[in-house]
């Protein structure tokens, strides 16, 4: 079965919210949470990568994706 990765995007909190970045958090999100559980109970292998709660840069989430060898 294919080895899927799911990931938000590395912006900022202010490249996110804008004027509301200071009551933002980076908790992970659920939409994305919701469907790696739907594609796992599928018997997809998914991973997911919260690039804003993991402080990742461009180039640090582009080394992850590499790692985890999508299809």
């Amino acid at each position: 079965m294919a080895e899927i990765v799911l990931l938000t995007p590395p912006v900022t909190l202010k490249e996110r919210y804008g004027k509301l970045s200071r009551a933002a958090n980076t908790l992970p999100s659920l939409g994305i949470l919701y469907l790696a559980a739907v594609l796992r109970k599928e018997g997809y292998s998914v991973s997911v990568i919260e690039t804003s709660s993991l402080g990742l840069s461009i180039k640090e989430l582009l080394e992850e994706i590499i790692k985890k060898k999508p299809n």
